[in-house]
């Protein structure tokens, strides 16, 4: 099994046309004041997976100090593909976690209970900038 993750502002997916339309993809947030809820969309592909056999993933966010900070619900996914293609699926989250620090956070997709992909977030404070004016 090989998995992949995006992390993007906002992840519509078009039942119709059966595909995700992703927005701004994210590397870095940059956040008002601590603590701060964030909300993203999270974008899991996995391929090369069993053809038949149903499996359940999750997120898992974890802060600067492997605090966990937030979860999906478990999600049950299978094979979406054609016969000709490669067995996979793809899917999204819609997620909040609360920020209590700074640095690097990490969204851990779990399939089947094991880690399958990783991808760092940023989260920074926004710098304020004090405007002095001289008095008379």
């Amino acid at each position: 099994m090989n998995a992949q993750l995006l992390i993007c502002d906002r992840i519509m997916f078009l039942p119709e046309e059966k595909y995700h339309v992703l927005e701004k993809v994210l590397n870095v947030i940059d956040i008002p004041v601590l603590p701060y809820a964030v909300n993203v969309s999270v974008y899991a592909k996995l391929f090369d997976i069993s053809p038949n056999e149903p499996m359940e993933q999750f997120i898992v966010i974890t802060d600067s100090r492997g605090v966990m900070t937030g979860n999906s619900k478990p999600q049950v996914v299978r094979n979406m593909r054609a016969s000709d293609q490669v067995p996979g699926v793809d899917s999204s989250f819609d997620l909040t976690f609360v920020v209590s620090r700074t640095g690097i956070h990490d969204l851990t997709l779990y399939v089947n209970g094991a880690e399958q992909a990783k991808y760092p977030l940023t989260v920074r404070m926004l710098q304020q900038e004090l405007r002095l004016t001289g008095g008379a």
